[in-house]
């Protein structure tokens, strides 16, 4: 958890300004999570959607 901490600070506008980590859910136990991202650089571009967009970031942060 400490990890996603870190990475929603570098990546928040603040950072390198890629996107915004609204909200971080982890749950060890069944080894899941989910994170909300607004802002997206990718998403920005590709405009208004009835699901998620940015894919690079889905795939960058599942590794």
């Amino acid at each position: 958890m400490d990890f996603l901490k870190r990475l929603k600070g570098f990546y928040s506008p603040e950072g390198v300004g890629w996107f915004k980590i609204r909200e971080i859910e982890v749950d060890p136990n069944k080894q899941r999570g989910y994170i909300r991202i607004e802002q997206s650089f990718i998403a920005e571009e590709y405009g208004g959607s009835d699901r998620p967009v940015c894919d690079f970031l889905s795939g960058y942060l599942q590794g």
